[in-house]
C-alpha cells in the first residue's frame, strides 16, 4: 500500500484490495487499517506483528521522501501464528501432564516408604529379635552373628530407601532441614563431602508441592555425582532472585560431554529426569561441564 505524508492511501495492489476491501480505496486514510499508524512505526527497521480484522499480519514500512510516500508492506502470517498457538498449546498440556505425573509419582513413593518402613522395617526388627532369642544357643557361632549383622544391614538399606522415598524431615520440617540431613548422611558413608547453602528467604517461595520436587532433583543430582563424578566436593545453593529462586548443583570431578550425554539413546535416565522435573514446573536448567566439574543452574519463577 502506498500511503501519503498525511496518512491518505495514494494506491493499494490487488492483493491488498482483495485482503482489505474498501479500506484501502484511494483516499481512504491508514489509520483506519492501521489505528495510530505514524506512532507504531516510528522506526522503519522494525517489523511488527499487527492484528487486522480476525487476521494476523506481519508488517513494515519504507519511506520514499524523494517521492514523499511511504510504502507498507503486509505478510500475512495467520496460520503461522495458528500453528505457534496450537504448539504452545501442546506444551502446555504436556506440561500439566508431566507435572500429574510427577505429582503421581510422589504419591507413590510415600505409599512405597510408608509400606517399608512400616510392614519389611517392622518384620525386619521381629525377624531380629526372634533370632536374639537363640542367641545363647550360638555363643561362638560366627554364621549366627553374620546373619544377625546381614538382618541389620538390611534394616539399614530399608531405613535408607524409606527415608529418600518419604523424607519424614521433608514433610515435618522443609527443605532445608531434610537436604541438610540428606547431605550429612551421606558425608558420613562417602568420600565425597557435600555442603550447602540455603537462604532463608527460600522458604517463603517454595510451597510443599515444590519442595518436594526440588528435593527428588537434588537426590538425583548428588546420586550422579557419588556415583559418576570421581569428585572430592560438591555444593547445592538455593537462594532468592527477583522472579523466584535458583538451585545450583556444582562439583569439582571429572565432567562430560553434555550434548553427546542427551543424545545418546543410552543415556541413563538421571538427568533427563532431572530435566523433565524442572520443566514440569516451567523452569530452566542450564548444565556445564568441563574436565573441572560440573555446574548446573535451575531457575523457578515464583509464579508456579
Amino acid at each position: 500500500i502506498r500511503v501519503g505524508n498525511n496518512n491518505e492511501i495514494l494506491a493499494a495492489n490487488e492483493t491488498a484490495i482483495r485482503e482489505f476491501g474498501n479500506k484501502v480505496k484511494t483516499n481512504s486514510e491508514i489509520n483506519d487499517l492501521i489505528p495510530k499508524f505514524r506512532k507504531i512505526f516510528v522506526d522503519q527497521t522494525d517489523y511488527k506483528e499487527i492484528l487486522i480484522g480476525n487476521n494476523f499480519f506481519l508488517v513494515s514500512v519504507r519511506e520514499i521522501k524523494k517521492f514523499e510516500f511511504t510504502h507498507v508492506y503486509f505478510t500475512n502470517i495467520s496460520k503461522r501464528k495458528q500453528y505457534e498457538t496450537e504448539i504452545k498449546n501442546n506444551k502446555e498440556s504436556l506440561r500439566k501432564l508431566r507435572m500429574k505425573i510427577v505429582h503421581q509419582k510422589e504419591e507413590e513413593s510415600k505409599r512405597i516408604g510408608k509400606e517399608l518402613h512400616d510392614i519389611i522395617g517392622n518384620n525386619l526388627t521381629f525377624l531380629k529379635k526372634e533370632f536374639l532369642a537363640f542367641s545363647p544357643l550360638f555363643k561362638d557361632d560366627s554364621k549366627f552373628s553374620n546373619v544377625i549383622t546381614h538382618i541389620e544391614n538390611i534394616q539399614k538399606d530399608v531405613k535408607e530407601i524409606s527415608y529418600k522415598l518419604k523424607p519424614r524431615l521433608l514433610h515435618e520440617f522443609g527443605l532445608e532441614s531434610a537436604l541438610n540431613s540428606l547431605i550429612a548422611s551421606n558425608n558420613t558413608s562417602n568420600k565425597i563431602q557435600g555442603s550447602i547453602y540455603f537462604e532463608a528467604e527460600c522458604s517463603k517461595k517454595i510451597n510443599k508441592e515444590m519442595e518436594a520436587n526440588i528435593f527428588r532433583i537434588c537426590i538425583e543430582a548428588i546420586s550422579n555425582i557419588l556415583r559418576h563424578s570421581n569428585a572430592n566436593l560438591y555444593e547445592l545453593q538455593i537462594f532468592s532472585v527477583d522472579n523466584g529462586f535458583k538451585l545450583i548443583i556444582s562439583d569439582d570431578g571429572n565432567g562430560f560431554d553434555v550434548e553427546k550425554y542427551f543424545s545418546s539413546k543410552n543415556s541413563s535416565l538421571g538427568l533427563l529426569d532431572i530435566r523433565e522435573n524442572v520443566e514440569s514446573y516451567n523452569g530452566t536448567i542450564i548444565i556445564n561441564s568441563s574436565n573441572n566439574g560440573t555446574l548446573i543452574i535451575i531457575t523457578f519463577n515464583k509464579d508456579i
